[in-house]
């Protein structure tokens, strides 16, 4: 793949993290990074394999704020139940925003369902501290991974047990 092509899926793909909260489809994203819609969806589907719909409709995030400042965030998948980012702003940790994400996360969007994070594993020195924070919420070992050529691990955070199973 040409270096040119991957600074255009890129391009494609700033744009729509960066616009989560929008409305967002394939005339918008083709206007914005400036190529036909047609071009954008053959070149994202032949280098991403899934089409820009696809991909737009798999990505949510959550944002807490504090007036304008943003005081955590959220990215993930609702169809794969899969955390990709998940942080709150160090000086608003102590109020357990992470938990608050998840909470809504497990009450809302996946009822019924786990939620899986993946992060350093065991022992990792450049963690600094984000496995013990995902493990004090109540996410468990799950398997051993490599992704992008380094060592991680999956966590799995199991369904939020209703009033009537005993939780």
């Amino acid at each position: 793949m040409n270096s040119h092509k991957v600074e255009n899926i890129a391009a494609v793909i700033s744009y729509n993290e960066a616009h989560l909260n929008e409305k967002l489809d394939l005339d918008t994203v083709a206007n914005a990074i400036c190529y036909s819609k047609y071009h954008l969806h053959r070149m994202f589907t032949d280098t991403v394999g899934i089409t820009l719909h696809d991909y737009i409709q798999r990505r949510q995030v959550l944002i807490m704020r504090d007036g304008d400042a943003i005081i955590g965030a959220a990215a993930f998948s609702v169809q794969t139940g899969s955390i990709d980012f998940l942080a709150a702003h160090p000086q608003y940790r102590h109020y357990g925003v992470a938990k608050a994400f998840l909470d809504f996360m497990l009450c809302n969007l996946f009822v019924g369902r786990e939620i899986s994070i993946t992060t350093f594993r065991e022992g990792d020195k450049a963690d600094t501290g984000q496995r013990e924070e995902y493990k004090r919420l109540g996410f468990a070992q799950a398997e051993l991974l490599t992704e992008f050529g380094y060592p991680t691990q999956r966590l799995i955070l199991p369904p939020k047990r209703g009033k009537g199973n005993n939780g």
